[in-house]
């Protein structure tokens, strides 16, 4: 149970981090 929390965790982690990494980069090319 707490392995799937961790995993879910870090697909979220990882997700988010794609978001604001792909926020950022669109930004600053515009």
């Amino acid at each position: 149970m707490k392995k799937k929390i961790l995993s879910l965790c870090l697909v979220v982690c990882l997700l988010a981090t794609a978001i604001v990494g792909g926020t950022l980069a669109y930004f600053s090319d515009t």
